[in-house]
């Protein structure tokens, strides 16, 4: 029970680093959402956005949601929730 939550507080502070331009322009947000998703996150689009427009990036969000929700729905395959 623990592993789980250990891998989302490791995936979420990971996240709380910046991106430099270079990283948000060489993004791959479609991945960037699955792994996202499955840790079962909300939404982090908005985050990143804010994060790249710094540098003067941007992201793909459709992609990004695309993600997301693939990696959603595999997680819960994985954890026999679906």
């Amino acid at each position: 029970m623990t592993r789980p939550l250990l891998l989302a507080a490791s995936v979420l502070a990971a996240g709380c680093a910046g991106m430099s331009d270079p990283q948000c322009r060489g993004a791959n947000w479609y991945d960037l959402g699955y792994r996202d998703g499955q840790f079962r996150l909300q939404s982090q689009a908005g985050v990143y956005a804010q994060r790249c427009a710094v540098d003067g990036g941007d992201i793909d969000a459709a992609r990004y949601e695309e993600g997301l929700l693939h990696g959603w729905y595999d997680f819960g395959d994985r954890w026999g929730l679906l």
